[in-house]
C-alpha cells in the first residue's frame, strides 16, 4: 500500500511533463545527470580549492606579500616573527595539525586575506604535529584545539591568540585586526 502511495506522486508528475511536452508552447527539456567523478580530478577538487602556500625556504618577503607561508620548524617561525617586528609588519600565524578538516576548510579565507593585506603583513601557518620544536611552541602558545590563530603586532608582541571553526568569525577578526 505505501508504495502505490509513494509512485503516484511520481506517475502524476510524469503525467503532467508528457502533457507539458507534448504542448506547442511550453517544451520540458530533462537533462541527464552528471556522472560521478570519484578518484578524478575537478576544478572544485582539493588541490585546486587548497592554492599555492610556500615554505619558508622561499623567499620570505617575496612570498609573505600575498600567500601563507608554511613552516616547517620553530626556528624558520621564530625568524619571520622576528622579521616582521624589525619590518614594523603584522603577523598571523595559524597553528594547525596535517589531519584537521576545519584547518583545511579555513584555509581559503586566510589565503584570502593574504592576498589583500600582504602588503602590510605576513601570514604564517605550521602543522603542530609535524615535529617535537613545533610541539613546543604550540604548547608554550597553550594551543588547546586547532585551528588556533595568533596575531602579532608590529612591535613583535601578540594582540590576541583564538581558536575558530568558522569562516565568517575568522574573516571579521582578522578584519578588525588588519585594517
Amino acid at each position: 500500500m505505501l508504495s502505490r502511495a509513494r509512485a503516484a506522486p511520481a506517475a502524476r508528475h510524469h503525467h503532467v511533463s508528457s502533457r507539458l511536452a507534448s504542448s506547442s508552447s511550453s517544451r520540458v527539456v530533462v537533462a541527464p545527470r552528471a556522472p560521478l567523478l570519484r578518484g578524478r580530478s575537478t576544478p572544485f577538487s582539493r588541490a585546486a580549492r587548497v592554492g599555492k602556500i610556500y615554505t619558508a625556504s622561499s623567499s620570505v618577503t617575496e612570498a609573505s606579500t600575498r600567500t601563507v607561508v608554511h613552516v616547517e620548524t620553530a626556528t624558520e617561525l621564530e625568524d619571520i616573527i622576528a622579521s616582521c617586528a624589525r619590518e614594523k609588519r603584522k603577523c598571523v600565524v595559524n597553528v594547525s595539525t596535517s589531519k584537521c578538516g576545519p584547518c583545511k576548510m579555513l584555509l581559503p579565507t586566510l589565503e584570502k586575506y593574504a592576498r589583500e593585506h600582504g602588503d602590510s603583513a605576513t601570514f604564517v601557518k605550521f602543522h603542530s604535529d609535524e615535529g617535537e620544536d613545533l610541539k613546543r611552541v604550540a604548547s608554550e602558545w597553550a594551543v588547546q584545539q586547532v585551528p588556533t590563530y595568533r596575531l602579532i603586532r608590529e612591535d613583535g608582541e601578540t594582540h590576541a591568540q583564538f581558536t575558530t571553526g568558522k569562516p565568517d568569525s575568522l574573516g571579521g577578526k582578522l578584519y578588525l585586526f588588519l585594517t
